[in-house]
């Protein structure tokens, strides 16, 4: 009754009241039966900062209950409660970062994300070479690498960048979402984050390219004169990006529909100074430097009319 009642006020907008009224549910119990993320939101929308510890809690809580799952339950059924949990962490873990940064939360975010992709891919791998019921699931928990971990197989010119979406709510039902960026060199112990633009100036442009699917869209924003996807998404953190640095992307939402190699200041396109690699997640960045990526030989066409249909 009282999760519900805290549920109707956060509704309203009165999270204070909320607050108060989960405040009064002792703590073992709230921890064991109540849904945390109502306890979450009341606290964040309360102002308090002391919703990130609730957010650590809870996701360290769900994922043991993953795990635990994984052996009892079927792949679809798994499948539907991970994405579940997935999409609440990196919701929550978004609006954090936008309300209440701190380096703190950035390597946090940074450790959710890591987590969030590796288990997914291994997640859909195992499901198209065995069931998940073979695969050691706990090796996932065990040896996904965290923030720190990342930072030491970096050498001084790597750099590595997690995109991901930040959400700025200002009431319950209000949500300003944005894109943002968690980098990560050598020897940092925590990534820097840096915000970089409403998520539906770029969605509008890189959407409406996918879904036109027209030659003449496209080559208009990789123009080597057009710079407006490069002043969304790449000016706002350049200044933490050296010039012939090996940068290792990985993407989220409409950054996965950008050719960030073709991408132009106006006048240079960033594979003039930049090493770039796309990653499913910066967790791989290990593997993809012990691929051997050397080229003997290459087969070149030029002048192609992509608007002459297929026979």
């Amino acid at each position: 009754f009282l999760q519900s009642r805290a549920q109707i006020l956060l509704q309203f907008n009165r999270y204070d009241e909320a607050t108060a009224v989960l405040s009064s549910i002792s703590n073992s119990y709230l921890e064991e039966y109540t849904d945390g993320w109502i306890t979450y939101e009341a606290k964040y929308f309360a102002n308090d900062a002391t919703c990130v510890q609730e957010l650590h809690r809870i996701s360290n809580h769900d994922k043991e209950a993953i795990k635990r799952l994984y052996s009892t339950v079927s792949d679809a059924s798994l499948s539907n409660r991970w994405n579940t949990l997935a999409g609440n962490l990196n919701f929550a873990y978004g609006m954090a970062l936008s309300k209440f940064y701190s380096s703190e939360i950035a390597e946090l975010s940074y450790n959710n994300l890591l987590f969030t992709k590796t288990f997914q891919l291994e997640f859909q791998k195992s499901n198209r070479e065995s069931s998940l019921i073979d695969t050691n699931i706990e090796k996932i928990f065990i040896e996904t690498p965290n923030t720190e971990q990342i930072s030491k197989i970096l050498e001084k010119t790597d750099i590595a960048i997690e995109f991901c979406t930040v959400y700025d709510r200002q009431s319950y039902s209000e949500v300003k979402k944005k894109y943002a960026a968690l980098i990560l060199d050598s020897g940092s112990k925590q990534p820097k984050y840096i915000e970089l633009c409403n998520s539906e100036d770029l969605d509008n442009i890189v959407y409406q390219n996918t879904i036109m699917e027209s030659i003449d869209y496209a080559n208009k924003y990789y123009d080597l004169e057009n710079n407006e996807i490069y002043k969304l998404i790449w000016e706002p953190m350049e200044k933490y990006i050296p010039q012939g640095s090996n940068v290792y992307i990985s993407n989220v939402g409409a950054t996965w529909n950008i050719n960030f190699m073709a991408l132009s200041d106006g006048e240079h396109r960033l594979s003039e100074f930049y090493h770039i690699h796309n990653v499913l997640s910066t967790a791989y960045i290990s593997s993809c430097k012990n691929i051997d990526c050397s080229i003997s030989s290459a087969l070149l066409y030029g002048d192609i009319d992509y608007n002459v249909p297929l026979k």
